[in-house]
């Protein structure tokens, strides 16, 4: 097993475009790091760098204490799963499974008994004599991670490998992978675009951004510290609501739309750049707001848009932008896709999580309470408020 360290790693694929710029990661040895974030973010970019499949254009890459920028792929000594498993459809589930022991000359006894003993470890024993498409999504993934694990590399990279699968089958294999990385505890780093998938899985999640690296922590830490609007937003299910407002030290308040919420003085003590902020983006989680009855003050009038009911939960959606309640313009920074600079989605709506069903009804109208001592900050350039 290895430690895996990225340094600068820069790789342009047309001359002063970088797909991945000065990409920063530090793995420790048996580790599991997720790469997460939108399509085109630059993490299956620095999967390749690491697999060597593609070549780094500036900045270094070490697997332990050796540097590999010029060490061919095969040399790496790393094990790859991709999307597409890449399985051999003429080939049984043994012969797959040991085909990396075959080329590098394993005795044919150690090659079947290694193949067994992984093929127990996921699983597959009675499977062994079938061809690929005599097998279900799960059963070829596990082969593919079979053909990974057999040949016990430094390293492994997973591509995006639950992304054919179906939700209850993800479910079930993102535990496994989760579980088998903790026993052989190999180093391993996973890309995904599902935040999900990222925050249940991961010692540590790098969230990426047009090829940028924005945070990397464990998820507990970018769910409750994000280090700026995009990583707020990105990661949640439901999302983060994002909702201009204002400031006002003076009077202790903060202004959403016209309405006055009070700042406990703790609050203003302990975020010492929230009292010179004046103009702010405030994110809030669904589970930090809640609806209020009519006579409660501090609140945010608003008209219910939808509910998503999901058993032990509802959703509401709540317009606040109804009745003449308009936020104020977007912030400097605004991107043609109607998004702030930082990538964080500003909209009218404030999400609410209930526990249960909810007697409200879409178009009926409805008060928000939110707790400024629960809410993110963010500066009208997406960075976060300490």
């Amino acid at each position: 097993m290895a430690s895996l360290k990225l340094v600068n790693a820069t790789k342009e694929y047309v001359k002063g475009t970088p797909a991945l710029k000065e990409f920063n990661l530090d793995v420790a040895d048996g580790e599991f790091v997720v790469l997460v974030g939108p399509s085109g973010c630059g993490k299956s970019t620095a999967l390749r760098l690491i697999a060597g499949l593609e070549a780094i254009t500036s900045g270094d890459l070490y697997i332990g204490d050796a540097c590999m920028n010029d060490v061919a792929s095969h040399k790496r000594d790393i094990a790859m799963v991709f999307q597409s498993y890449a399985l051999y459809p003429h080939m049984t589930v043994e012969e797959n499974m040991g085909f990396s022991l075959r080329t590098t000359r394993v005795p044919k006894k150690e090659r079947a008994e290694r193949v067994l003993a992984v093929a127990e470890t996921l699983g597959l024993a009675d499977l062994l004599s079938r061809k690929p498409r005599e097998l279900s999504g799960g059963q070829r993934q596990r082969v593919a991670m079979g053909r990974a694990i057999i040949r016990q590399p430094q390293v492994f990279l997973m591509d995006e490998p639950l992304s054919n699968l179906d939700a209850k089958l993800r479910g079930e294999m993102r535990e496994e992978i989760s579980e088998l990385q903790r026993r052989l505890g190999t180093t391993t780093v996973f890309v995904t675009h599902d935040q999900i998938e990222a925050m249940t899985m991961g010692d540590r999640v790098a969230v990426l951004r047009d090829g940028v690296l924005q945070q990397v922590a464990a998820p507990e830490v970018l769910y409750d510290e994000p280090a700026n609007l995009f990583v707020a937003s990105f990661i949640g299910s439901p999302p983060m609501s994002i909702l201009p407002g204002r400031v006002d030290s003076e009077e202790r308040t903060l202004v959403i739309g016209d309405t006055p919420v009070p700042i406990p003085t703790d609050v203003l003590a302990t975020r010492a750049g929230l009292a010179q902020a004046g103009e702010v983006l405030v994110g809030i989680r669904p589970e930090h707001a809640t609806l209020v009855s009519a006579e409660t003050t501090g609140a945010i009038d608003g008209v219910v848009r939808s509910m998503e009911g999901l058993g032990p939960d509802t959703f509401i959606r709540v317009d606040y932008d109804a009745g003449g309640h308009r936020p104020p313009p977007t912030p400097t920074g605004e991107d043609d896709d109607g998004t702030d600079g930082a990538g964080g989605a500003i909209s009218p709506v404030i999400t609410v999580r209930r526990s249960g069903a909810s007697a409200v009804h879409a178009g009926q109208r409805c008060r928000v309470r939110i707790d400024p001592a629960l809410c993110h900050f963010f500066d009208t350039e997406g960075r976060a408020i300490r």
